[in-house]
């Protein structure tokens, strides 16, 4: 048999496609990478089996003009590595350069329905192994101070988080330690679950929290935050975890499985400043309030000193009073029995006087009676007379001296 130049090969193989694929076709495979490069977007395909072994692989191309009418009418966000499209092809061949696949379209909403599918298996995936949303169940402190931050350093969304944190009303200071990682495109998952595994090693009450953040960009970047590990290492954290990755009306699982999720980074600073201050707002209602109970009990038991001591005033003056009338009447009962009694004794002695003076001689003499005596003894009878003494009687004005005879 004779052989084939090579060129005449490639020429038979470059008319057998021309003859079987005249028309565009659609076809599914897995964008494994992909580079914009002068207007034209250079694709490597490819289709994986069961155990995610490669099993087919091309080269396509989007040329410029086609890739303009794609941005236009639809949606170029999901020409993104890893995501499955659904394209279609024109297939050419070239002598020289090879099998081509050139893109003529695509369909958005094939690509959107496997992205839904695929967040819903890893949804499941999570909640079957007792992950799902567990960083939820931590307790995020009252006051945030010490704060692990996972960004790429060179994003824009890092300087709005830090500007709003750092120059807040209320000159709250916070220590921020940032963890760097790519936060779109394809090591996303392996540099974030990287800093987080970082961040989980450091001793307990080194972070407050951890704050997960990036810069805007197209719905379909939010993809690289759908990733089964990111939400396993979220749900596996022991301190909660901040996330400001999504737009206004997206959710990545990532957000779903963190303590609490906001859109931006600059609403994420902003959380953690009013955090701050709900907390000095509830000690400061807290310290009035004990103030206010400490002025109010004070200004109770004033009212209640002030009241016991009008009350014991007024008992001391009701008891002196009475002690008063108790000493009056007991004085006077006194006085009046002193007085019966000087009385009495003043009546004895009158009476005593009259028995006195009742037997006083010179009483006696007044009366017309005398007194006869012998020497210094007083006769009262014949009997007591000695006839061999004078006598001596003894009248009111003098007296007189005689012999007995007898």
């Amino acid at each position: 048999m004779e052989a084939l130049r090579l060129s005449r090969l490639n020429e038979l193989i470059r008319r057998t496609i021309a003859l079987n694929f005249s028309e565009p076709i659609w076809i599914i495979a897995e964008l494994i990478q992909g580079k914009l490069n002068k207007g034209h977007f250079y694709m490597e395909l490819a289709e994986r089996a069961d155990d995610n072994e490669i099993v087919a692989q091309s080269s396509a191309v989007i040329w410029k003009s086609t890739y303009l009418l794609i941005e236009q009418h639809r949606d170029s966000s999901i020409l993104k590595e890893g995501n499955e499209l659904r394209i279609k092809v024109q297939v050419e061949y070239h002598p020289r350069f090879g099998l081509k696949l050139n893109v003529i379209d695509l369909d958005p909403q094939y690509t959107l329905g496997q992205i839904a599918k695929q967040r819903q298996a890893i949804i499941s995936r999570l909640i079957d192994e007792g992950l799902w949303q567990q960083n939820k169940n931590l307790e995020l402190p009252k006051v945030l101070k010490s704060i692990a931050v996972i960004t790429s350093l060179t994003a824009a969304g890092k300087q709005d988080f830090e500007e709003h944190l750092i120059e807040n009303e209320w000159g709250y200071t916070f220590a921020i330690h940032y963890y760097p990682a790519v936060m779109q495109g394809q090591n996303t998952s392996t540099e974030v679950c990287n800093a987080l595994s970082r961040i989980n090693d450091m001793p307990i009450g080194s972070f407050d929290c951890v704050v997960m953040i990036r810069g805007g960009g197209a719905k379909l970047d939010l993809i690289d935050f759908d990733h089964f590990e990111i939400s396993k290492s979220i749900c596996k954290m022991r301190i909660p975890v901040l996330t400001g990755i999504g737009h206004q009306q997206d959710e990545s699982i990532a957000d779903m499985n963190a303590f609490f999720s906001l859109k931006t980074p600059t609403a994420v600073a902003d959380y953690i400043v009013n955090r701050n201050f709900e907390f000095e707002t509830e000690v400061v209602s807290i310290f009035e309030s004990i103030s206010n109970f400490i002025q109010s009990k004070l200004r109770s038991e004033a009212e209640k000193l002030n009241y016991l001591k009008s009350d014991y005033y007024s008992s001391v003056y009701l008891y002196l009073n009475t002690v008063e009338g108790h000493f009056r009447k007991t004085g006077s009962e006194v006085l009046h029995s002193f007085m019966e009694s000087i009385h009495k004794k003043e009546n004895e002695l009158i009476s005593l006087k009259h028995l006195i003076d009742s037997n006083n001689p010179q009483f006696i003499l007044e009366k017309g009676y005398s007194l006869v005596y012998q020497g210094k003894k007083r006769i009262k009878s014949m009997k007591d007379l000695d006839p061999s003494l004078s006598l001596k009687t003894v009248f009111v004005d003098g007296l007189v001296k005689s012999k007995i005879e007898i």
